[in-house]
């Protein structure tokens, strides 16, 4: 049996809250144990199929000096970061122990190794996918390693990481996603740098995937650095809502939910028109630490066919920041409004094309997939499939997208407010020979099995 999920996104919980940690033990755990106990497993293969901790979503970064952030000094050609490289992956370890010491890390890695005790008569293995979130890992061993260590039950020769995974035994493919999207994937940066044309370098090279990119500036200098800002108000419940700025997807509709929880805040009378106000000074002062960053100036420069026109995703917030800098909070919320009614935000911010689905058809091309029946992403935390053709002995060509375990914050139909609820999803693929059905005889199964489970659950916490 392979087990398949993403986007856990675990911190340190500075400017971000995690996932329950009773969703690894009361769910992920024991739905897989259910199933050792019932299906006549033959192994166990969990795809951690990328961005399971988050090593930029962080005030870790903001409390240091700016030449020794990634982001900052002098950026190196190969990697995209800044060229201290000791001091950089020192700070990266850093960041690696703080994460490792939240409650919801700890479970999490406490259901790995149970699984692996629980199931002791069968090969259980890893097979870390990583993304963009935690790219860091391809540039560091160092990490792996650390990572490896609190795996105690596994040996080293069944954990691997891994850019993609292919198995003909599960007719499966799999990768992150991130490479379809331009603002975090390294791909542009990396031949812009290195002055080297798409004949030379291919988009999948194992040098491309260490590659930081603009996505996670944004992480760390904006969205971490709003709830860094805004904590100087020492109001936890304050600090705690604007956290879900995390969740909002598409990235880019952050600005307007900013200002529809605003408006929302300001009608309640539940908090100060200060509290408000230091919230959009946050914003600003975030943006203008993103945009001064070298990295970004790096990243400025890529012109290609797709930003040729429109500019890149920093040009954007440039333009941004620059109408809204000596506005008041009750300003930009009017703008948000006109924008909003005019229905062009996101192509104002440049939300990058959900190239996914595309991808996933690119990837089914591939001669080495002609014969893989699914194709699992993650990235976008919206969790989908979809049937791309099928054939009449029951073979198909799928792509499933694992989503999050997070809230996922989205727009509503109307365009006049959000709405969020924690998702669960979680793909399950059984060999041939597994999850077979005995009533007299053995049904063999003509193709592997799937399951695929995409949870839904809306509940709001409050202290009594």
């Amino acid at each position: 049996m392979l087990v398949a999920f993403s986007d856990l996104h675990l911190t340190d919980e500075s400017t971000a809250i995690n996932v329950n940690p009773e969703a690894f033990s009361n769910v992920l755990q024991k739905e897989i144990e259910h199933n050792y106990s019932r299906k006549g497993l033959q192994e166990i293969v969990l795809v951690l199929l990328g961005d399971i901790y988050d090593l930029v979503r962080t005030d870790y970064w903001l409390k240091i000096s700016e030449d020794e952030r990634p982001w900052f000094g002098v950026i190196d050609k190969k990697s995209g970061m800044n060229n201290k490289t000791k001091i950089i992956e020192k700070h990266y370890l850093n960041a690696l122990e703080l994460i490792l010491k939240n409650r919801s890390s700890i479970a999490f890695i406490e259901m790995l190794n149970s699984i692996k005790r629980n199931c002791p008569d069968i090969p259980v293995k890893i097979k870390y996918v990583i993304g963009n979130h935690d790219r860091i890992l391809n540039s560091f061993v160092s990490l792996q390693n650390r990572l490896k260590v609190e795996l105690k039950e596994y040996d080293k020769d069944s954990i691997e990481f891994c850019n993609y995974f292919r198995s003909d035994d599960y007719s499966l493919f799999c990768r992150h996603g991130h490479e379809w999207d331009a603002d975090n994937y390294g791909y542009q940066l990396y031949k812009l740098m290195n002055k080297k044309s798409k004949y030379e370098i291919k988009k999948f090279e194992p040098e491309v995937y260490k590659v930081q990119t603009i996505g996670e500036v944004i992480t760390c200098e904006l969205m971490s650095g709003i709830i860094h800002r805004i904590k100087d108000l020492n109001n936890k419940k304050f600090t705690d809502y604007v956290m879900n700025v995390n969740n909002v997807r598409p990235m880019t509709d952050s600005f307007m939910w900013l200002s529809w929880i605003g408006k929302g805040i300001s009608e309640s009378k539940e908090w100060s028109n200060k509290s408000l106000e230091v919230l959009l000074e946050s914003f600003k002062e975030s943006m203008r630490q993103l945009l001064k960053s070298s990295f970004s100036d790096k990243w400025d420069g890529i012109i290609n066919e797709y930003f040729y026109f429109r500019g890149d995703i920093t040009d954007r917030f440039g333009q941004l920041l620059e109408i809204i800098e000596n506005f008041n909070f009750k300003q930009v919320s009017q703008l948000a409004e006109v924008l909003n009614s005019l229905g062009n935000m996101k192509d104002f911010l440049h939300k990058p094309k959900d190239d996914l689905l595309e991808g996933a058809k690119i990837d089914f091309s591939d001669p080495e997939n002609k014969d893989i029946q699914y194709i699992l992403y993650g990235h976008t935390h919206e969790a989908r499939n979809d049937y791309i053709d099928g054939t009449v002995d029951g073979k198909v060509k799928m792509y499933i997208n694992t989503g999050t375990f997070l809230p996922y914050v989205q727009k509503t139909l109307n365009g006049n407010g959000f709405a969020s609820a924690h998702q669960l999803t979680m793909v399950y693929i059984f060999l041939k020979s597994e999850d077979t059905e005995k009533k007299g005889t053995v049904i063999k199964n003509v193709n592997q099995t799937l399951d695929l489970w995409n949870g839904i659950k809306r509940k709001d916490y409050t202290s009594i």
